[in-house]
């Protein structure tokens, strides 16, 4: 066998958990091997230390030190958070403005600054084409199809 393949087979050997045929080709390895055997010892030294680690317990006095140091420690005092209420706030403000500004705007009637003036102007506009002299048919045109309302 390789050494790679023992090393790799010795926790389960130390912890009995190879069947008789692997366990027996890693023993006879094992007593040809020097290396293999001080990775072994290594390895029951580690098992006995962690266990012998486990059954410890930790000393009273440090516990107890600790937990007394805890209880001195000050409560953070709990602070609600008021950031919503200073975003929502200003957002809410802004919206009713704008509504009171677009509805205070508008003409209740419908028409806009925009009709008044594009009126305005086509007045305008057919009472200057009427002043002109007309001398084909072509100005009659425009002035009769200046003045028909298109329908949107």
């Amino acid at each position: 066998m390789k050494c790679e393949k023992v090393q790799g087979q010795l926790p389960a050997y130390q912890a009995e958990a190879l069947g008789w045929l692997a366990r027996r080709r890693l023993a006879a390895h094992l007593r040809q091997c020097e290396g293999c055997r001080r990775e072994l010892r290594a390895l029951e030294r580690t098992v006995a230390l962690l266990h012998h680690a486990g059954s410890t317990a930790p000393v009273p006095d440090v516990t107890a030190a600790v937990m007394e140091r805890v209880r001195r420690e000050p409560v953070p005092a709990y602070r609600p958070r008021r950031t919503r209420v200073l975003v929502l706030v200003p957002a809410a403000l802004a919206v009713l403005v704008a509504l009171v500004a677009q509805f205070s705007l508008r003409d209740p009637w419908g028409s806009t600054p925009v009709d008044a003036i594009g009126a305005a102007y086509l007045e305008e506009y057919a009472q200057f084409r009427a002043t002109q002299e007309i001398g084909d048919s072509t100005g009659i045109l425009l002035l009769a199809s200046e003045l028909v309302d298109e329908p949107n």
